[in-house]
């Protein structure tokens, strides 16, 4: 669901839209984006950006920067989610061993669903094991004492 924010955004880019070609039809543009029609209110993240640049095709064909950046913009936010689950050599020692690469940007959007997944099923597995017991503190030696234990 998309946050009280990201519907302004919609309704604010779907105005440009329909201003630019009156003619333009909401719900042609989320088959055209998405491959079928679903209600803005449900969009993913993902599934808003792609709307938006279909919005942007018709509003401002000329400005092609910004509706890559929105196409790219899946693929930027997972990068960020992964580094912040782990330290970058972990990260690169798992890349390394499972796509034979170091750069996070190598990977395609599936593939770095599918390390999110990982490092995130690592991470909670590690906050429910229990802490371990601290060894325990070896007895003070009794000063003055003869006995040999």
């Amino acid at each position: 669901m998309i946050s009280k924010k990201q519907n302004l955004w919609y309704w604010r880019e779907w105005g440009k839209a329909h201003r630019a070609d009156p003619t333009a039809d909401r719900h042609d543009l989320h088959i055209s984006a998405l491959g079928k029609d679903k209600s803005h209110a449900l969009f993913t993240n993902e599934e808003l950006e792609l709307v938006i640049a279909e919005f942007l095709c018709i509003s401002e064909p000329e400005n092609l920067e910004v509706q890559i950046r929105l196409l790219k913009q899946p693929k930027a936010r997972l990068i960020y989610r992964i580094k912040r689950l782990a330290p970058d050599a972990y990260i690169h020692e798992l890349l390394s061993d499972r796509w034979k690469t170091r750069d996070l940007s190598d990977l395609d959007v599936s593939d770095l669903h599918q390390l999110r997944n990982t490092l995130k099923s690592r991470s909670n597995a590690l906050r429910r094991q229990p802490a371990q017991p601290a060894a325990p503190e070896p007895e003070p030696a009794m000063a003055g004492s003869n006995e040999p234990f």
